[in-house]
């Protein structure tokens, strides 16, 4: 008997020692972080990267002119494409089966690509399928397109390549068109400026297609990136550079931007820069299009481009659009506003911006985010409550009063309608501006059948705070698994916006709580906030870096479209302009290259914008306001709004 325990002793004691052994290398290998890559060895894996060099004193007058004048030259070529066979779907003014395109011929050629025109979407059911088994239309088929100036006409299918997704279809009426032909050859160059034009969201009667400026941040003449700020029905829409030479059109969105910094990565887009399809690439495909051809996907093809950008120099982060050194060019046009900028607060976390409108404690701010209780902290830094005077519910504009002497107001401009390539930058408290742009389309006047009509101050539902990501083994979860036990999981984040990102949430983060309870999987950000409504500020308790950080989180509305203002339409007059502010920066000014204001940030949009209220009107409603004939329409004992 004592023969067969020796054995089992044995084996029983090589078990506890492989188990002492194993268990710290499972732990240490399950939570061991992953190396982060330095600045050198990121370049090294992308391209080296470049500096797109100083700019002259007079740069941004000449630059603003040369985007004025391409703007006015290219803008009548670029068209709205329908799907020939998506059905037709509008939401909020939007046609969502349109999307872009390009004349590029006096007879009617248009360049768009292959999944606007050609795929037939309604035939995938909602189904997951790879991209070269998609169905496909044929040369022939019939389509609308929509003219620069709201013209429909009727157009047939030619040929397409679904390599590099792009698509050639005619102009059934005579014309001549405006167009801008496609060349073999036009430079690119990291660094240069380029204009983006094309529907985002889909096509909207009355709305231009908006124009966006940006820079060139990698690439050769078959494929590059840009900086330039787009939607959803940019697609198919062309770049232009600012000589009006058409470029290329929109390909998709690459892998994520890398940088230390995640507000500069939020600020310039993220994953959401863009990718081109050159003209050298088009102009190889055009005579085989041009005969119907419908060409399948090559995965080698595709993989070629591809491996383009990877040796590619990079443009310096610095140097993007919407980078540190390309905003310093802004820094003497900013500082004087900045002195007439308070930042608006609901207990202590940062919901809007005011422009102070005089010098006795008058702000204007944007009314729907205003909070049943506003705080605001003036120029110097001091906090102090402000009371709410009345608000104009049509322009969502709200007069605030506050106990203090000697603001500064803003200083008006003295024309209101800037054309479009105007270059315009969103002043805050810092100082260099929150960010810059151009007037992306002509000033208009907004449909009011679309305009929401909630009570205010808001009190509704409160959505799911803008914070994404995926549940993450925290400690003990291997030595848990091992026994049997629950494993503990946070919530890792990946991508941080809106109220989340101002109440000072950061991707990287691991989420633990809201309002006390747990958040372990996607579903608990929506239960944690149930009962709770817009102007509420709930606690929450996160992890970064190894520690403990409790926050305050302020709760908003759901947004009627992802990453916009959840009042976003139905002004009486706008100004719409490509400068990527938030929807928790609305309130505040925005200038011209004078300096002085032309307007008042009253929405985002999406990511390729936002609207302006302009100076003018903002006037004229001041006047009102600060004659106490709109007190009437905020009511803080609302308990909810209609």
């Amino acid at each position: 008997m004592t023969r067969y325990k020796q054995p089992a002793v044995f084996l029983v004691v090589c078990a506890l020692l492989l188990l002492i052994v194993w268990l710290p290398i499972r732990l240490w290998l399950t939570y061991m972080p992953a190396p982060a890559a330095s600045p050198t060895e990121s370049d090294s894996r992308a391209g080296r990267t470049v500096a797109a060099g100083p700019l002259p004193a007079d740069s941004l007058p000449r630059l603003e002119e040369r985007v004025r004048r391409t703007a006015q030259a290219v803008l009548p070529s670029v068209v709205a494409v329908r799907n020939p066979v998506a059905p037709p779907s509008e939401e909020g003014g939007y046609q969502k089966n349109y999307a872009s395109g390009v004349i590029i011929t006096a007879d009617g050629v248009v360049l768009s690509q292959w999944h606007v025109s050609h795929w037939k979407a309604s035939e995938q059911g909602g189904r997951a399928v790879p991209w070269e088994k998609l169905a496909t239309c044929s040369a022939g088929d019939k389509t609308t397109v929509v003219l620069h100036d709201g013209r429909e006409c009727p157009a047939e299918l030619l040929g397409a390549n679904r390599t590099h997704d792009v698509s050639l279809l005619r102009l059934l009426e005579p014309g001549p068109y405006p167009h801008v032909p496609i060349h073999s050859t036009v430079p690119v160059q990291a660094g240069d400026w380029v204009l983006k034009v094309g529907h985002p969201f889909g096509y909207r009667k009355g709305r231009s297609a908006p124009l966006r400026l940006g820079r060139i941040i990698c690439g050769t003449e078959e494929i590059f990136g840009t900086d330039c700020l787009w939607s959803g029905g940019d697609s198919g829409g062309p770049y232009f550079t600012l000589d009006g030479q058409l470029l290329g059109i929109f390909s998709r969105a690459p892998s994520p931007v890398s940088s230390p910094d995640a507000g500069f990565v939020r600020r310039t887009g993220g994953s959401s820069l863009a990718l081109v399809t050159g003209s050298k690439l088009i102009h190889s495909l055009i005579d085989e299009m041009l005969g119907g051809e419908v060409s399948p996907y090559d995965m080698q093809e595709s993989g070629r481009i591809e491996r383009q950008l990877a040796t590619r120099a990079r443009l310096r982060a610095d140097d993007y659009f919407q980078g540190r050194a390309s905003l310093a060019h802004y820094r003497s046009i900013v500082e004087a506003t900045r002195s007439s900028v308070v930042v608006v607060l609901n207990k202590g976390v940062a919901v809007g911006l005011g422009s102070v409108v005089g010098h006795e404690g008058w702000i204007l701010t944007k009314a729907s985010e205003t909070p049943s209780e506003p705080k605001c902290r003036l120029p110097d830094g001091k906090v102090v409550s402000a009371r709410v005077v009345g608000v104009e519910p049509a322009s969502d504009l709200a007069l605030l009063s506050v106990r203090s002497t000697g603001l500064k107001p803003v200083q008006w401009a003295t024309e209101f309608n800037p054309p479009v390539g105007t270059l315009l930058a969103a002043v805050g408290t810092t100082e260099l501006p929150l960010a810059v742009g151009v007037v992306s389309v002509p000033r208009r006047d907004l449909d009011p059948t679309v305009r929401r009509t909630n009570t205010l101050p808001l009190r509704i539902a409160a959505g799911r705070p803008e914070a994404f990501g995926r549940p993450q083994p925290i400690s003990g979860y291997s030595l848990r698994a091992a026994f049997g036990l629950p494993r503990r999981t946070a919530y890792h984040l990946n991508a941080v916006s809106g109220l989340a990102w101002s109440s000072g949430v950061r991707p990287g983060d691991l989420l633990h709580t809201i309002n006390g309870q747990p958040i372990l999987v996607e579903e608990d950000l929506n239960t944690a906030v149930d009962n709770h409504m817009t102007g509420d500020v709930v606690p929450i308790r996160l992890e970064r870096a190894g520690k403990m950080i409790d926050l305050r989180l302020a709760l908003g509305p759901e947004p009627r479209i992802p990453d916009a203002s959840f009042r976003a339409d139905g002004f009486p007059t706008v100004i719409e302009c490509a400068v990527p502010f938030y929807s928790y920066e609305c309130g505040g000014p925005v200038v011209d290259l004078t300096g002085r204001t032309i307007g008042i940030t009253i929405a985002r949009v999406g990511l390729h914008g936002g609207m302006v209220i302009p100076g003018d009107c903002i006037l004229r409603i001041l006047q009102d306001l600060q004659a106490g004939r709109f007190t009437e329409k905020w009511s803080p004992g609302n308990a909810r709004g209609k």
